[in-house]
């Protein structure tokens, strides 16, 4: 990741703190303060998201190959240096290389007449997972 957007993250980090000590000093009472507080709050709370995701881009990433436990029937990664993942459930964060690196999660599905885990993502229209299948996964 490009180390600008590490910078980015310092800032807002920073503006983040800095806003709240401002809002512990803020009168809210009255209809106007009351807005602006609740905007302020709201604001900080997407710049929580917004540093929570470049800190999730920025995690070290594995690359590797889906396989199936027949005994658990759930999937596993085999990553390329020769480490295996848990076992993925729903909820997992996971990315599929499908023409480009897509970002969803693990869900298990029913859809025309078939049930089974499936990678969740709208672009990709919901692939259901398959052994075989080049994932990645953030370390974090």
């Amino acid at each position: 990741m490009d180390n600008k957007y590490l910078q980015a993250n310092d800032i807002i980090k920073k503006a983040m703190y800095d806003l709240r000590k401002l809002l512990d000093q803020a009168d809210y009472e009255g209809a106007e303060n009351s807005q602006a507080y609740d905007n302020l709050e709201y604001l900080i709370e997407k710049m929580e998201d917004i540093t929570e995701s470049i800190e999730y881009l920025a995690a070290e990433v594995k690359e590797g190959v889906l396989f199936l436990d027949k005994k658990l029937n759930k999937f596993y990664i085999k990553y390329y240096d020769g480490t295996e993942s848990y076992p993925l459930s729903c909820g997992s964060s996971l990315e599929y290389f499908y023409d480009e690196w897509l970002f969803g999660r693990v869900e298990y599905t029913q859809r025309d007449g078939k049930e089974g885990y499936c990678f969740y993502n709208h672009e990709a229209g919901h692939p259901f997972l398959m052994e075989g299948m080049i994932v990645r996964k953030r370390m974090i």
